[in-house]
């Protein structure tokens, strides 16, 4: 497997978290969240960029390297940016749109229940909720005000050829590969958005720092001029992995 396609994989293990977050009245939140992921493999820092419901979440690979995933739930699209070489991959999030990948697996909805706990965690207060899976429970506070949380779970890792890196499915207590993980976020409701989240290890696997509101360039959300289409290389796009 080439180094691209190591990339592609690890990435998507934390693409199953984008949030997106959608104010009450349709305001949108715009601004930047910090967050960390924490899996087996480590602890991971991402920079999240919001703006009218799209999403771009920049982060760094284990090799060193930095990558960045735009999401646009409208258009139901995906693109992972990698600046390093130049290039672009891009997918549906919708698994029909992708043929060769595997059928969605059936699942459960989580039963989500208050604890009666509060938290303020970077700024902002939440509500600490015991979320139950066939895996196990996960605590998880849950912020009002920032915006409905849109986890993209297995969809996301179908439509960009499958494998999205089940050791960070794992720590974030899904049990198995990245179309477990988080799953819960599927079940959340409207204007609920996780600042914090705790296995059933006592494992802290996600965790927001900041959060910014402020003014972003829309040019923060294209693919950059003169980058590469290689969204070939990864299964569901049906064409030949390129060479580096």
């Amino acid at each position: 497997m080439c180094a691209a396609a190591r990339t592609a994989r690890f990435t998507l293990g934390a693409v199953a978290l984008a949030a997106v977050p959608a104010l009450a009245g349709g305001q949108m939140f715009e601004g930047k969240v910090t967050m960390t992921m924490t899996s087996p493999r480590g602890a991971t820092p991402i920079e999240m960029y919001l703006k009218d419901g799209v999403s771009r979440m920049e982060m760094q690979t284990p090799q060193g390297g930095a990558i960045a995933t735009i999401i646009d739930p409208v258009k139901k699209e995906m693109i992972m940016i990698i600046p390093e070489r130049n290039m672009y991959m891009k997918r549906s999030t919708e698994p029909t749109a992708n043929p060769n990948a595997p059928a969605p697996a059936e699942r459960t909805k989580a039963d989500i229940k208050k604890t009666g706990k509060t938290e303020t965690i970077a700024g902002m207060s939440c509500e600490h909720y015991t979320v139950t899976e066939e895996t196990g429970e996960t605590d998880v506070c849950l912020a009002s005000g920032m915006g409905t949380f849109m986890g993209m779970g297995g969809g996301m890792g179908r439509g960009m050829g499958g494998g999205m890196g089940g050791g960070m499915g794992r720590g974030m207590g899904g049990g198995g590969g990245g179309g477990a993980q988080m799953a819960w976020s599927r079940d959340l409701e409207k204007g609920m958005f996780p600042l914090k989240a705790t296995n059933k290890e006592g494992q802290v696997v996600l965790l927001v720092t900041a959060i910014e509101k402020k003014k972003l360039d829309a040019t923060m959300f294209g693919i950059p001029d003169g980058f590469q289409d290689v969204s070939g290389m990864m299964g569901g796009g049906g064409g030949r992995p390129p060479r580096f």
